[in-house]
């Protein structure tokens, strides 16, 4: 028999990029412990399995996919044995992050330069993406960096870019900026550079020219990849 009462107040999600805060806020009476478990509804994967909460508020740092989530709480009576539960309260909740990629769309979230991956501290929107005629693999689009913390924010004009898809979910594709000369006329893809202090993205001619150039990674082909918003590890 339970011995514990619940009442929700909320389960408020914050995006943060990629990372959700979800806050849960609850209203416990009892000694009972408390356990939360929540459900992805589309995928049947399980965000959390007997996650403890407590009266208050408490705040969790999870990836949640935009979706309906399913979230069920239950009183635990055996501190050995989880199984042994009661349910209290079940509820669904509906998430969207604001940062995912819409239909036609990629976001860049971080690079992988020599196998080891490094943070981005904007995110990188490719929109207008066109495929290329003659090869699958390959498409062209016009990109913009976004502060991760204003997303209303762009951090640089417009990048006219190739892309290389590197695997069918398009995890990681390789990216090359389109060159303009001085009277506008376009030509050759070239690669970025990656400013390791700053965590950004760069053609050559917008580096300073006085950093010492070891700050800048060349993100070349034979070893450097962009990962999608797709791309989990």
């Amino acid at each position: 028999m339970n011995q514990s009462i619940v009442r929700v107040k909320n389960f408020q999600a914050e995006y943060d990029f990629r990372i959700c805060n979800l806050s849960i806020s609850v209203y416990c009476v009892g000694n009972g412990k408390i356990v939360l478990d929540v459900l992805n509804k589309q995928t049947k994967e399980l965000v959390f399995e007997n996650f403890e909460i407590k009266d208050g508020t408490q705040s969790i740092q999870c990836d949640l996919d935009n979706g309906i989530y399913n979230f069920k709480i239950y009183e635990v009576f055996s501190e050995e044995d989880n199984s042994d539960r009661y349910l209290l309260y079940e509820t669904n909740y509906t998430y969207s992050n604001p940062y995912d990629p819409k239909e036609g769309e990629l976001i860049i979230k971080n690079i992988k330069y020599q196998n080891k991956e490094y943070a981005l501290r904007y995110y990188y929107k490719i929109t207008n993406i066109v495929d290329d005629e003659n090869d699958k693999n390959i498409a062209y689009g016009e990109m913009i960096g976004y502060d991760k913390f204003d997303i209303l924010k762009s951090i640089n004009d417009l990048y006219k870019v190739k892309i290389t898809y590197i695997d069918d979910e398009r995890k990681e594709v390789f990216l090359e900026f389109e060159d303009e000369d001085e009277e506008g006329e376009t030509g050759e893809y070239l690669y970025f550079l990656f400013h390791k202090d700053k965590r950004m993205l760069l053609k050559d001619e917008e580096k300073v020219e006085q950093v010492n150039y070891d700050r800048y990674f060349e993100l070349m082909s034979d070893d450097s990849t962009f990962l999608t918003t797709n791309y989990r590890q």
